[in-house]
C-alpha cells in the first residue's frame, strides 16, 4: 500500500503499477492524473479508473466529510462517514493517516474491502474527536465498539 500524501514530484506509471494499493485524497488524485477534475465522487471514480488503466492494481480515494472510496478493475465499493455530532468534532488533523493506517491493518488481517473500510471509518470518526495528530489514533476496542464489530471479526 503507498500512501502519496505529500509527495510533490511526479510517480512513475513503473512505481504506480509496482504497488497493490494506492491510497490518496482526491486533490492528490486531481494532481496524479494531470488535473482532472475530482470534486465528486464520479469525477473521482472516473480519475482513478485512468489509474487503472496506468497500471495501478486498487486506488483507495479518501474524500474527507465524504468518505471514501475503494476501485479496483472489480468495480467500486463506496464507504461513508459514520456520523459524529458536530459538537464532539475537535480537529480533523490526521484523520486521513488514521482512515487509511486502519484499513491497511484489516486488509493486512485478511479482512474483506466492506469490512476494512468499515473499520476504517471508525477509526477516523473516533479520530476527529480528539485534538492532535497523535494522539487522536483510537485503540482497536474502540474501533471495534464505534464499528459496530465483534473482535473475533475483525
Amino acid at each position: 500500500m503507498m500512501d502519496v500524501g505529500g509527495e510533490e514530484r511526479e510517480l512513475s506509471d513503473e512505481l504506480l503499477s509496482s504497488v497493490s494499493l494506492v491510497s490518496l485524497n482526491e486533490t492528490e488524485l486531481a494532481r496524479l492524473t494531470g488535473g482532472m477534475k475530482t470534486d465528486t465522487k464520479g469525477q473521482c471514480i472516473d480519475a482513478a479508473k485512468l489509474l487503472l488503466e496506468k497500471g495501478c492494481k486498487e486506488i483507495l480515494v479518501t474524500l474527507g466529510k465524504d468518505g471514501a472510496i475503494l476501485i479496483s478493475p472489480k468495480g467500486q465499493i463506496e464507504q461513508e462517514v459514520l456520523e459524529v455530532d458536530k459538537e464532539k468534532i475537535v480537529d480533523t488533523t490526521g484523520a486521513g493517516d488514521c482512515f487509511r493506517g486502519a484499513f491497511a491493518v484489516a486488509r493486512a488481517e485478511g479482512k474483506d474491502d466492506k469490512a476494512a473500510l468499515r473499520f476504517a471509518a471508525a477509526a477516523a470518526s473516533l479520530c476527529i474527536q480528539v485534538k492532535g495528530a497523535q494522539p487522536s489514533m483510537p485503540t482497536r476496542e474502540a474501533i471495534l465498539d464505534v464499528a459496530g464489530l465483534k473482535a473475533s471479526s475483525i
